[in-house]
């Protein structure tokens, strides 16, 4: 679809609107990497949280 119409439709508002499409797709990369690295940062947090050890509590 990006590569064949000319004119594509857009639903986004404000201002994504004044784009081109070249920057619009970039904008779009640029949050799905950011995205991508929280998740990944995430993850790793919480493996290491389970790798550390139980807290022990004494009744």
């Amino acid at each position: 679809m990006v590569l064949t119409e000319s004119d594509l439709p857009c639903s986004c508002e404000g201002g994504l609107n004044s784009l081109t499409w070249a920057k619009h797709i970039f904008f779009n990369i640029f949050f799905i990497e950011l995205s991508s690295t929280g998740i990944l940062l995430y993850r790793k947090i919480r493996v290491q949280a389970n790798k550390s050890p139980p807290l022990l509590i004494n009744n």
